[in-house]
């Protein structure tokens, strides 16, 4: 599970992220991400410079049950945590992940790598 630093929760800080942010894809992912430290972006409670903060958005279309988009949520975050464990993830960052329908079909191992390939790509790695 990713700490509270971790985590983007706030609808501005998603909004943000998409609008200003750029973006890229691959067969099961679509992120956007925003360098806080370039964009000066400064919230009240964080400064610019901070750890990097990850949203997660599964809609109806990847998995009509809420189990399947809450299960494909969970596997994301895990990604996320087990490369932020591993220091695979540069600081100062706010990502917002956007699952695609082929993600829930597909194995956890393989999820993992597209998500190190893509995360590559976005030079967030």
């Amino acid at each position: 599970m990713l700490n509270k630093g971790h985590r983007l929760r706030l609808e501005r800080d998603f909004k943000r992220t998409f609008e200003q942010g750029k973006g890229a894809a691959s067969a099961f992912f679509v992120i956007k991400w925003l360098n806080r430290a370039k964009n000066d972006v400064v919230d009240d409670k964080l400064p610019g410079a901070g750890p990097s903060r990850f949203g997660f958005v599964v809609g109806k279309k990847v998995a009509r049950s809420s189990v399947g988009r809450h299960r494909l949520k969970r596997q994301m975050r895990e990604i996320v945590h087990l490369m932020l464990n591993n220091g695979l993830i540069k600081p100062n960052f706010d990502v917002v992940v956007v699952a695609k329908p082929e993600a829930a079909v597909v194995e956890h191992a393989v999820l993992a790598g597209d998500f190190e390939k893509l995360f590559g790509k976005a030079r967030i790695c």
